[in-house]
């Protein structure tokens, strides 16, 4: 089966080592790849590797023409602070792109689409006190619960396109809603505040540095965090699944971690290492007009996505913390 992933950065390298272990050899496109990035995650010669940009569909015909591709795993996505600080592109590259890899896949036959959207469509309606855990198809008022953030917004946008696509085209669409991402990747941001908060942590212990951290924005309270490694391994899994019952489905860990929590997982981890919390920083609400209303009662429900997909995580905070130091000791050890 040959995959064609949009986007080389923290997912998209992750799923495609994924495939290329199972003696696949996935295709990476990128506006602008950087090979020592990817190199880091998967080995170059195992994938094929082409520059194109997905608000260009040309580029995406010729891609999946001359490659025979089969299947899209589409990644490439503006992320929330840029989308906020430059909507046009936002809403071009998110909403535009997205619409050129379904037009795309409709007109070359491809078998699959697999979209990775995001819990962040859920971030509004947890104001209305919803009971128990988020369920993919679980109800909300579609103007006093609106989403309130570009990147959520284009997120919630495309997983209805693909889902129209799917209705009127019979094109077999998926997406996958996931959690707070976080993995190695050698650029510092790849994930969101995520991946910087972990990282600033390994860079701290293998380097000797001391570090107290702040509460970042964004976690005012407990929150759910996935490895892209189980990430990874649910897309794949999305991508060979047979006749599926659903469209969408939840992504996660099925814990949650409030800041504290991390820092001591970090020391558990790093015996030793002098790093902890500023005092008094147990309480960081969201600035008035950000577009976050994080409150969510308890970690997403995964259910659907483990009955179906046979989705299990198998990275808890402390197993993902060793192995993305194990990465960073390997690849991009800090000086």
């Amino acid at each position: 089966m040959k995959t064609l992933i949009t986007g080389a950065g923290l997912v998209g390298s992750h799923v495609a080592q994924k495939l290329a272990e199972m003696n696949q050899r996935p295709v990476l496109f990128d506006v602008a790849p950087r090979m020592d990035y990817i190199a880091s995650v998967v080995p170059l010669d195992k994938v094929t590797i082409v520059m194109g940009d997905i608000t260009d569909i040309s580029d995406l015909v010729r891609v999946i023409q001359r490659e025979k591709i089969e299947q899209v795993v589409h990644t490439a996505f503006m992320l929330t602070s840029p989308s906020t600080e430059r909507p046009l592109a936002g809403v071009r590259m998110n909403i535009g792109g997205t619409s050129h890899i379904l037009e795309a896949a409709r007109l070359m036959g491809v078998r699959r689409v697999v979209f990775t959207s995001s819990m962040a469509i859920y971030l509004r309606t947890s104001m209305n006190e919803v009971k128990g855990p988020y369920t993919e198809d679980m109800a909300f008022k579609s103007t006093s619960e609106r989403l309130t953030s570009i990147y959520a917004v284009t997120k919630l946008t495309c997983e209805h396109l693909g889902l129209a696509y799917y209705d009127l085209y019979g094109l077999d669409f998926i997406a996958l809603r996931i959690a707070g991402i976080f993995g190695p990747y050698k650029a510092r941001s790849p994930g969101g505040f995520n991946t910087v908060l972990i990282r600033d942590i390994i860079d701290a212990a293998l380097s000797g540095k001391a570090l107290t951290l702040e509460r970042p924005l964004g976690w005012p309270l407990p929150r759910e965090f996935v490895y892209a490694k189980d990430v990874a391994n649910a897309i794949v899994k999305a991508c060979s699944a047979g006749s599926l019952e659903s469209r969408v489905y939840n992504i996660g860990s099925a814990k949650f971690y409030d800041f504290p929590e991390v820092v001591e997982i970090a020391r558990r981890v790093f015996p030793g290492a002098a790093i902890k919390a500023k005092e008094g920083e147990w309480t960081h609400p969201m600035p008035v007009g950000s577009g976050w209303h994080y409150d969510l009662p308890q970690p997403i429900d995964i259910s659907l996505a483990q009955r179906e997909l046979g989705y299990v995580p198998e990275y808890d905070m402390e197993k993902a913390m060793t192995d993305f130091s194990n990465w960073a000791m390997k690849y991009d050890k800090p000086q």
